[in-house]
């Protein structure tokens, strides 16, 4: 009965561990459209150019409907300057190398370690936006107070 146990917790934990996936993983790694490539594009906010399959035939209303809005009318927003997506990555990719570097001396205990530090962080990133939806919502009570008063 032991034996069947311990069978059963180490077939278990093979399941359920890195090198698991890689043994009972019976898909192939091949890409199917390996052979489609795409055209050479590039983003330009500036400009309205159009690929041909895109094109409007009618070339002359899209023109006029240009010319027609109001020159006037510029955005106000400042550009942002802090990063994005692609830092956020980055940086989150570092922080995964070196706290799976320094945790790795630990053995299987390791891999728990680094799942227990990034719940912790999601936790804490969590409770400080509830945090500040919650003051920006008593800030905006007590100025309906105030007014409330003044009248």
């Amino acid at each position: 009965m032991v034996k069947k146990l311990l069978a059963a917790f180490i077939a278990l934990a093979v399941v359920f561990s890195p090198v698991g996936g890689s043994l009972i993983h019976d898909g192939s790694n091949v890409a199917s459209a390996k052979g489609y490539k795409s055209g050479k594009r590039s983003f330009d906010s500036g400009s309205n150019n159009q690929s041909s399959l895109f094109k409007n035939n009618n070339s002359n209303s899209v023109k006029q409907n240009n010319t027609s809005k109001n020159s006037s009318s510029k955005s106000t927003a400042a550009s942002s300057k802090r990063g994005g997506l692609m830092k956020g990555l980055l940086m989150g990719g570092i922080a995964g190398l070196l706290f799976g570097s320094l945790l790795s001396s630990l053995g299987p205990l390791g891999p728990i370690l680094g799942f227990m530090v990034n719940m912790l962080v999601i936790v804490a990133l969590i409770l400080l936006v509830v945090k500040l939806f919650q003051s920006v919502r008593s800030n905006k009570r007590k100025n309906e107070e105030v007014k409330s008063w003044r009248q």
